[in-house]
């Protein structure tokens, strides 16, 4: 008799979710591949749908989900849980048998004959023809990837990761002595994104209150001793975002197909230049702020973004976040209410170019890939993906009160253990003049985001994975070894096979067109004939392939992707 075709989902979260989507999409056209199939989906928890930043075990009530309008994480999390069942209730009307396994993890993978095994925790294993994994960050907190070893041992005033962030206040507002000069509490927070924003508020509402003020102004009110420094390389903060326009941009410079011409064919594959790539990116983000492009004959664009981010790092933080909420409302003051917000031209575009850059990220060599990851990275984020309206009214009126300061800690910054009843961290810094600074903190949080190396990763599967070669570090081919140097560091290294150099940049490796995970002994990005596996992988598994790996839309996109390839495959199984 014909086998049901079996797909199996390791994770119920929000790569789960999309990979849902993606399913009833095909079936509610009249897949036929599809029709008959089994579905069966491994959740190590008991909650699905809402992933690691909307779950109610991690986030507070305060907390904002970081989109161009109000929703509380808990409520963008608890829709999101619905939709998960009725996605799954629509898939059994279409003729899908589904299991939905939760509270069991995922141990072990292994090949048997034409199936694949899972090892369950506490359940029998289940057999499937095709894995997705769809774990995400997973619900343990990765290795430090920002504290030193000799913060790693438990010393106390040390915290790895913001979440969950009541374990976070717990552990840093612990009832002790009330708050005042001489029994302070000041906290550094390593990470200056979205992570530290919600870091320092999850703080800020344990000790303190905001109220708004007669003309609406919010004010933040807390005990003398109580403050937060948000400390990053570059001191910078995220944009702000403006309301949502009502019809998509439509680009004329950014393009796919503008993008396609400029590939270059070279030993390794493929490839795009990021420096184009960046000045077509300038060119559609100056035609939506009305701005003339710049000109080609001008600086390199390295040179001019270099520029830009100097002018940045030497502007005053709190004037920089008033100007930016300032310039996305209609009062034109830097306080105001949702109601209050309008449409910014150059951000109208952000979306149609983000998800073309990351689709496209994919095909960047080595050596722009290094480039983006050191000098970019944060200037790209915090400008690509802002945070709320909410959120920065709220750190802005801490950093007013006095309660909270901005700093750029530079790449070599130092961390230290404290000897002392009170200060427990120092961090050695250099100033905006080059000179050396000592500060002491109470505590320290790591919130720099999760360790983007899978080799990281705190899933016993993805590690046992890892141990039998089913799945590698990603990779990605230099243009040139001649005169190669890649500069110390621990997170990198590089492999070399035949005359090729490749560097290993951390998610899962897969076929960026299909998402298939590429094993152990296969190099090419485009792998495809006998290199073709049963296996694939998304979201953040993906990072350093997808610049944008971990967000909703790209996960969406590497849902459609894993689905339209097991459709052809189901089909040509069937004929």
């Amino acid at each position: 008799m014909k086998r049901t075709p079996h797909i199996a989902v390791v994770g119920g979260g929000q790569s789960a979710r999309w990979f849902l989507f993606a399913l009833t999409e095909r079936l509610a056209r009249g897949e036929r591949a599809l029709q008959g199939c089994r579905l069966t989906i491994i959740e190590a928890q008991t909650e699905v749908g809402t992933g690691l930043a909307w779950s109610r075990r991690n986030a507070l009530e305060e907390h904002l989900a970081s989109l161009p309008a109000r929703m509380s994480r808990w409520s963008f999390g608890e829709r999101q849980q619905v939709q998960f069942q009725r996605t799954l209730g629509l898939l059994r009307e279409l003729g899908l048998s589904v299991e939905l396994l939760t509270g069991q993890e995922a141990l072990t993978l292994e090949q048997r004959g034409d199936h694949l095994e899972i090892g369950l925790a506490s359940a029998p294993s289940v057999s499937a023809d095709y894995v997705i994994l769809a774990t995400g960050y997973g619900q343990r907190a990765w290795r430090s990837r920002a504290l030193p070893e000799s913060l790693l041992d438990g010393r106390p005033g040390v915290h790895g990761s913001p979440w969950p962030a009541k374990r976070l206040q717990d552990a840093v507002l612990d009832g002790g002595e009330a708050l005042s000069t001489n029994h302070p509490k000041h906290v550094l927070i390593l990470g200056s994104y979205l992570n530290g924003i919600d870091a320092a508020l999850s703080l800020a509402v344990k000790v303190g209150w905001f109220v708004a003020d007669a003309d609406g102004r919010l004010r933040y009110e807390a005990p003398e001793g109580f403050k937060v420094t948000l400390g990053s390389r570059t001191g910078q903060l995220p944009k702000v975002w403006g309301r949502e326009a009502s019809s998509p941009y439509q680009p004329r410079w950014f393009t796919a197909e503008r993008l396609q011409e400029t590939f270059q064919t070279r030993g390794s594959g493929r490839l795009l230049s990021i420096d184009t790539t960046l000045e077509m990116l300038g060119d559609e983000l100056a035609e939506a702020a009305g701005r003339q492009r710049a000109r080609r004959h001008g600086a390199p664009v390295r040179r001019r973004i270099r520029a830009w981010q100097r002018r940045l790092s030497r502007t005053d933080k709190a004037e920089t976040l008033r100007r930016d909420i300032a310039a996305v409302l209609t009062t034109g003051k830097p306080f105001g209410g949702y109601e209050h917000m309008r449409v910014v031209e150059w951000q109208t575009c952000i979306d149609a170019a983000i998800q073309l850059w990351s689709e496209n990220s994919p095909w960047f060599s080595a050596e722009d890939h290094l480039y983006f990851d050191r000098e970019l990275r944060t200037t790209f984020f915090n400008t690509m993906l802002p945070m709320t309206l909410g959120n920065a009214l709220q750190i802005e009126a801490m950093m007013r009160s006095g309660h909270l300061e901005v700093i750029a800690l530079g790449r070599g910054y130092e961390l230290h253990p404290v000897t002392d009843p009170v200060w427990r961290v120092s961090v050695t810094h250099g100033d905006a003049l080059g000179r050396s600074q000592t500060r002491r903190f109470t505590d320290v949080v790591d919130a720099t985001g999760q360790y983007s190396s899978i080799e990281a990763h705190p899933s016993p599967l993805i590690q046992f994975m890892l141990g039998n070669g089913l799945i590698q570090p990603g990779l990605r081919a230099f243009r040139s070894t001649e005169g190669l140097s890649v500069p110390p560091d621990k997170k990198r290294s590089v492999i070399t096979r035949g005359e090729q150099a490749y560097l290993v940049t951390g998610g899962i490796y897969v076929n960026p067109k299909t998402g298939e995970v590429i094993p152990r002994g296969t190099y090419e990005l485009e792998s495809s004939g006998s290199s073709r596996t049963a296996m694939y992988a998304m979201g953040p598994n993906v990072c350093g392939q997808f610049t944008d790996a971990q967000s909703l839309g790209q996960t969406q996109r590497d849902s459609l992707r894993i689905v339209a390839d097991l459709c052809r495959k189901l089909s040509q199984q069937q004929q």
